[in-house]
């Protein structure tokens, strides 16, 4: 990454040093001399870490809920009752796969209906996916809860990156 002034600078924008107008493509065409000259260093791009699991490097998200209190002592224990909850990493995951198993469901809830309404048979495969997304949205749910630190929970659920997912894959009709 380069900097100028402390201010990153991006590759193929232009940008103004002093009373000179630079293209956009002087970074990419300037030598590292050249760059010098004008007061552009380049550092080490920050340390890479997964926005859905931690709030900086080393600094993971709660893996579980966590409890608010109205008012907290002077070491920051919670005083009185419990006045809302935060859901966790766990929490929030669970929740994702429920709505995904809802979504796969949703595409056949028309025929359950049908089939209460006017006595209509459900097609045997169609039972027996709906009945594959409920059972994987509870191995999904368990893989998830079965986690003890919220990097193993990243391990399972993939770096975001390359979409790697551990957890087990979803039915296809």
């Amino acid at each position: 990454m380069f900097m100028l002034n402390g201010k990153p600078l991006a590759l193929d924008v232009a940008f103004t040093s002093g009373d000179i107008n630079y293209p956009a493509n002087w970074m990419r065409n300037a030598s590292l001399s050249e760059k010098n000259a004008v007061g552009i260093t380049e550092v080490a791009d920050p340390a890479w870490y997964d926005r859905r699991f931690y709030w900086g490097v080393g600094n993971p998200k709660d893996l579980e809920d966590k409890n608010n209190y109205a008012s907290y002592d002077k070491d920051g224990k919670g005083e009185g009752s419990v006045t809302s909850v935060t859901p966790g990493l766990k929490t929030n995951w669970i929740d994702q796969q429920k709505a995904t198993a809802g979504s796969e469901l949703s595409k056949s809830d028309w025929m359950i209906i049908r089939k209460e309404e006017a006595s209509t048979a459900v097609p045997g495969a169609t039972q027996t996916y709906r009945t594959a997304v409920r059972a994987q949205c509870k191995k999904r749910e368990d893989q998830i809860t079965a986690c003890s630190t919220t990097d193993e929970l990243a391990a399972l659920i993939g770096d975001g990156k390359y979409g790697d997912v551990v957890l087990e894959a979803w039915p296809t009709e």
